[in-house]
């Protein structure tokens, strides 16, 4: 298979099993009602880049997820969500009027944003490769922008047009910045150097060597006579820019160093690193006065507040933070998780909710009050695969990184055994049987293993899928069991045998979600290709197909009566459908990704769970088609 094939394959699978999951702008505020697993400021994916306005009550951040956030930094609330690129938002930066936001992305573009409405104004084109940086010129008319193709371009913001391009570097330009009187620019790129260049000419003014590493990050001093350069030599460096001799260096991270800032005084210097610290240091001296600690991965954005008194970071763990200079501690205190959610389950009894954390937890948590009952502190073990035993008195995690299946009690919190896997591959997922006696497990290795739940002893292996099986179901009266693969392929099997009972072929592409009808009469199946089918169990006949372009399935699940099918995924809308016909009865419209949907026990609540939160939507008024957007008040 091609490679590239498979490297799409993959990230989707991540998306759809890690959790590790965007032209339209959204109010991003949370649902009426619904209770959150975090108090952090959150993005999907790693937080690239964070820059405040000019008055210090926003801050706009770029992420990995392809999207721009604007929070209120008092509250850390978000305000706004911005999408439009088509790939990483590498950099982002305020106009001098904070009226609007520039960003740039590894889709080669750069974009101009109004703050207010959230509406894309401009995107510039002409880089041949990844953009890395940018920055607004001090009165606002132009834009700095550096690439992937060792470039750096001057743009006009009213036109778009591309006014110069600096040649110079021999390697990527990483980062960029406009001198304070704007008359000059500064970049540090791969080849280890900074070069100082003159606006109106285009000329290299000066060249600063003396890093061992890529220059990561640079920043002028407020009155523009020095500059500052972070590396992946795990060093910062002070150069005097009239002279090009280097004042000072700032030794004291132990990895590289991802983002520098000044102070608005030009009095201290701000570092982000790969160490997972911040670090507050005296630009006279070179002591360094104050570590930050509290992140959970490297630090890849740092940005001073403009009165100097908060300093904002983001990081590789997904959040930002916001914190005090002169105590070194978080501004805001958080509750909850304190990094993004990456996996969430709910309790067939409909009492609790479960999430698991990439701050390498879990917490239970009651439905109804919102409120932590337990954290199970699982010591650097990322689950990847978390559910209820059918009595709800167990939960299941499953870590891929040594195969292990450890099973909790919801009461105490306790662990209360584990197992080693017999898979010769990392698993995707598992289901209890219906009596909790017995647990499936799926892998990579293309197998199906039935264990004991009490002592893990494989009772059977299950013939193979041609490839990979990522989904699995029991029978309601656990006698038979459904796989769905990459093979693009559902199976049934018979769980005392082993034997495989029928093929189910339809989907054109990987099989990722399965599920039977509380009657066991029928069977649902979600794919990449971007529908979910209903079967006929018995006859394996395909009884209806419902489409979504450009919409990718992360859950699905039946209500009790089996008369109706919720789905969620990553178009962030919530939909109804009558499970005999496929018609879509109706659709909720969240702000954000849908991880986990499911009904409630008694049928009349859909009870959804994101990155962020889980909430329950009425669905007793389904008898007619209805769209809304559960964000407005």
């Amino acid at each position: 298979m091609n490679s590239s094939i498979l490297n799409k394959k993959f990230g989707y699978l991540c998306i759809l099993f890690f959790c590790i999951y965007c032209h339209s702008v959204s109010h991003a505020q949370d649902p009426v009602g619904a209770k959150r697993f975090t108090s952090q400021m959150l993005h999907d994916y790693a937080v690239i880049s964070v820059a405040f306005s000019p008055d210090g009550k926003q801050v706009v951040s770029g992420s990995y997820d392809r999207t721009l956030k604007l929070w209120d930094v008092q509250t850390g609330t978000e305000l706004r969500l911005f999408r439009g690129h088509s790939s990483h938002v590498s950099s982002v930066a305020f106009s001098p009027d904070g009226k609007q936001v520039v960003s740039g992305s590894f889709d080669r573009t750069l974009k101009l944003w109004d703050v207010q409405t959230g509406k894309e104004l401009r995107t510039f084109r002409g880089h041949i490769n990844d953009v890395t940086s940018v920055a607004f010129s001090p009165d606002g008319k132009q834009i700095l922008s550096g690439s992937y193709d060792k470039t750096l371009k001057i743009w006009d913001v009213q036109t778009g047009r591309a006014l110069r391009t600096f040649k110079g570097h021999s390697n990527v330009v990483k980062c960029v910045s406009f001198s304070p009187n704007g008359k000059q620019v500064l970049s540090g790129g791969e080849d280890n150097t900074l070069k100082l260049w003159d606006v109106q000419t285009g000329t290299a003014l000066r060249t600063l060597k003396g890093h061992r590493d890529l220059v990561n990050s640079v920043s002028f001093s407020p009155d523009g006579k020095q500059v500052l350069s972070g590396s992946y030599d795990k060093t910062i460096k002070l150069w005097d820019i009239q002279t090009g001799k280097e004042l000072r260096t700032f030794s004291g991270h132990t990895n590289g160093v991802c983002s520098v800032d000044f102070s608005p005084n030009g009095k201290q210097v701000l570092s982000g690193g790969d160490d997972y610290t911040l670090k507050l240091w005296d630009v006279q001296t070179g002591e360094e006065l104050k570590t930050f600690r509290g992140h959970i991965n490297s630090v890849l954005s740092v940005a001073f507040s403009p009165d100097g008194n908060s300093v904002m970071s983001g990081a590789l763990d997904c959040t930002l933070k916001l914190w005090d200079v002169q105590t070194g501690s978080e501004a805001r205190v958080s509750t909850g998780h304190s990094s993004r959610i990456n996996i969430v389950n709910f309790s067939p009894d409909g009492k609790y909710v479960v999430s698991g954390s990439l701050d390498n937890s879990l917490k239970l948590w009651d439905v109804q009050t919102g409120k932590e009952q337990s954290t199970l502190t699982e010591n650097s073990d990322l689950s990847v695969c978390l559910i209820f035993s059918p009595d709800s008195k167990q939960i299941l995690s499953g870590i891929n990184y040594n195969r292990t299946l450890k099973f909790w009690d919801v009461q105490t919190g306790k662990e209360l055994r584990r197992f080693k896997m017999e898979h010769s591959n990392n698993y995707f997922s598992f289901a209890f049987s219906p009596d909790g006696r017995q647990v499936l497990t799926n892998s990579l290795d293309s197998a199906l293993k039935l264990l004991d739940a009490e002592t893990g002893i494989v009772i059977r292996t299950f013939s193979r899928h041609s490839s990979e099986v990522i989904s699995l179901a029991f029978s309601p009266d656990g006698k038979q069991v459904l796989s769905g693969s990459i093979d693009n392929t559902l199976k049934l099997w018979d769980v005392q045998t082993g034997k495989e009972l029928r093929t189910f072929r339809g989907h054109t592409n990987d099989v990722i979600l399965v599920a039977f009808s509380p009657d066991g009469q029928y069977a649902m199946s979600g794919s990449i290709d971007e529908s979910h089918k209903l079967w006929d169990v018995q006859t394996g006949k395909e009884l209806w197909t419902s489409r979504t372009p450009n919409y990718h399935l992360y859950s699905m699940s039946f209500s009790p009566d089996g008369k109706q099918l919720l789905t969620g995924g990553d178009d962030n809308a919530l939909r109804l459908w009558d499970a005999q016909t496929g018609k879509e009865l109706k659709s909720w419209q969240l702000n954000m990704k849908i991880r986990l949907v499911c009904f409630s026990p008694d049928g009349r609540f859909a009870r959804v769970g994101t990155k962020a939160y889980w909430i329950d939507l009425p669905v007793s008024d389904a008898n007619t088609i209805s769209k809304k957007n559960i964000t407005d008040k």
